[in-house]
């Protein structure tokens, strides 16, 4: 194997028990990371002073944000300290943790790629003590298409993106990105809300970057209180404005475009109603994906969250 040299990103907020365990995942790899950077937006000195009296052999580049810059921002603040020296960049968020493998795995299937690309593969669902839920591992794998048949049969990088087989983070990736794009425009940082990670995958697609899915478990990812998955704060109204605006292409098919207008537009409706915008809970209510739905009992229930958002906002 060809000698690389990898940077791990690490943002993170007043949750240093969990950051304590993500960086030990990143330390006991079989394939010894390059540096470690980690993006710090706590209220607090607690991630400051066990990150200068931590002992270890890899470098540590570590960065408090006073006052706190937000996911986006801060990412984009850790991917700017990326030694000019390294070849590769892994985003892993402060509750989540890698398997011991995964710089392996991730590398090994990208060793021999000439082009830019991007390498991920499964995750480990876990509830916040760490315990691995083996029941949602399956599911969400399944959902997203992190299985054996889409090896075999592989999504296009656009349709990789959409169906959130990219996941939102554990991927690794060519640095040359960087040079050129931050992680978020921070202009577009309020519209996207949760979709944060959305949004860069659909521009990793869009820039024709080589999607590339490893039939491997690589992170486990931990479900907190303030979890994607559990909280459903996952700005799926922005994700489905996205797909609206992708035209139809040999990459995303109309039959696809419609699978993913569908997996998002229930989810975009109730966000839509929970951030005051009854405008367009309408729009996206009576749009072409959710008409089907209307007169089902969900679209009921939608119905009157929408008619409450409208008469009191």
């Amino acid at each position: 194997m060809k000698e690389v040299k990898i940077s791990i990103g690490i943002p993170t907020y007043n949750r240093l028990n969990f950051l304590k365990l993500a960086l030990d995942s990143c330390l006991n790899q079989s394939l010894t990371p390059y540096e470690i950077i980690i993006g710090d937006d706590s209220s607090n000195d607690e991630t400051e002073d066990y990150i200068t009296n931590l002992n270890c052999n890899i470098k540590i580049v570590y960065v408090h944000n006073r006052p706190g810059l937000g996911q986006g921002k801060n990412i984009n603040k850790i991917v700017a300290q990326i030694d000019t020296v390294s070849h590769k960049f892994l985003l892993l968020h402060d509750d989540d943790l890698l398997e011991p493998n995964a710089l392996l795995d991730l590398f090994s299937a990208v060793e021999h790629e000439t082009s830019p690309c991007v390498s991920f593969g499964k995750q480990f669902i876990m509830e916040e003590n760490g315990s691995k839920d083996m029941e949602h591992t399956e599911y969400y794998n399944n959902l997203y298409g992190r299985t054996l048949e889409k090896l075999q049969h592989p999504f296009s990088s656009v349709e990789s993106a959409l169906f959130q087989q990219f996941p939102n983070n554990g991927y690794l990736m060519d640095n040359i990105f960087f040079k050129t794009e931050p992680y978020i425009y921070p202009e577009n940082e309020k519209k996207i809300g949760g979709a944060v990670d959305f949004d860069f995958g659909v521009r990793l697609a869009q820039m024709e970057y080589k999607f590339i899915f490893v039939n491997k478990y690589i992170s486990d990812y931990r479900l907190t209180a303030v979890s994607l998955l559990r909280n459903g704060n996952d700005g799926s109204n922005y994700a489905y404005s996205v797909v609206k605006k992708i035209p139809k292409s040999k990459e995303l098919n109309e039959n696809t475009r419609s699978v993913c207008l569908d997996r998002f537009v229930r989810q975009a409706i109730v966000r839509a109603v929970r951030d005051g915008n009854s405008k367009e809970a309408i729009s996206l209510f009576f749009d072409g994906p959710h008409r089907k739905y209307i007169f089902t009992l969900g679209g009921l229930k939608r119905a009157m969250l929408v008619i409450k958002s409208f008469i009191f906002h």
